[in-house]
């Protein structure tokens, strides 16, 4: 029997000007299309792009708070989610950030996409969740600025830590509303999860309409696409993740 192949790790320090930028999430994809976010002195909310890597490119995306979350929805459709406070927990500006041109080691840029979105919310956006059962083809092409972009997520949740506490948008980002109804109030959302995974092919999705909410007040579920939302278990447990498969 051959001896189990241990795997290596080796730390990258990610650095603007040589001070260094703190990493919160990440999206891998290949070695020059992935996507990193934090928080860096100089631009508050930053993207990096390409590989693993010191040299990635860095990206501001136009706020002063912290990249928690990164979701695609297709090679061209990445939103980010950005806490209104910096890691030392100095209140800055957040919301939802979207690009439509990172493509490779290029950097993108950012356009906010959080109308609809309650002006004391914005910092509370924690993470979202793209719907991949909304990207369908053909689609009418919107702007992205100067792009038009044919290939989207018609559909995402972004769940917040209090507030409004979740928001869907059917348009792809243009416009959100509440998207609440049966949740406790006061309570944190920190993760929405769509009842849909990934294979070797392309992301299945078994029921679209049913959803989980991971909150400060246990499990919640949705089975008319965040609708209405019901304890589905553990009342009263911070509930910080969930998946599903």
């Amino acid at each position: 029997m051959q001896p189990a192949t241990s795997l290596s790790w080796t730390p990258v320090t990610f650095a603007d000007a040589g001070v260094p930028i703190e990493m919160f999430a990440a999206a891998p994809s290949n070695s020059t299309n992935n996507i990193m976010g934090g928080w860096d002195a100089a631009h508050g909310a930053v993207v990096l792009h390409g590989n693993f890597a010191a040299t990635a490119t860095i990206s501001a995306v136009g706020a002063t708070g912290t990249v928690r979350a990164i979701a695609k929805g297709a090679t061209n459709d990445i939103y980010v989610a950005v806490w209104g406070q910096t890691p030392a927990g100095v209140p800055a500006t957040g919301g939802i950030f979207l690009t439509c041109d990172q493509v490779g080691t290029a950097g993108g840029t950012y356009l906010e996409r959080d109308t609809g979105i309650a002006a004391d919310d914005l910092a509370r956006v924690w993470s979202i969740t793209v719907d991949p059962s909304s990207v369908t083809q053909p689609q009418t092409p919107r702007a992205c600025g100067a792009t038009m972009v044919g290939t989207f997520a018609t559909t995402d949740f972004a769940a917040l830590r209090g507030g409004g506490q979740i928001y869907k948008t059917s348009d792809g980002g243009l416009n959100w509303a509440p998207s609440n109804a049966g949740l406790p109030a006061g309570a944190e959302v920190y993760k929405i999860a769509i009842d849909c995974f990934a294979t070797t092919v392309a992301t299945r999705c078994d029921d679209p309409t049913l959803l989980y909410a991971a909150t400060s007040a246990g499990l919640y579920r949705s089975t008319d696409a965040g609708a209405h939302w019901a304890l589905a278990g553990l009342e009263g447990k911070v509930v910080r993740g969930v998946a599903l498969e």
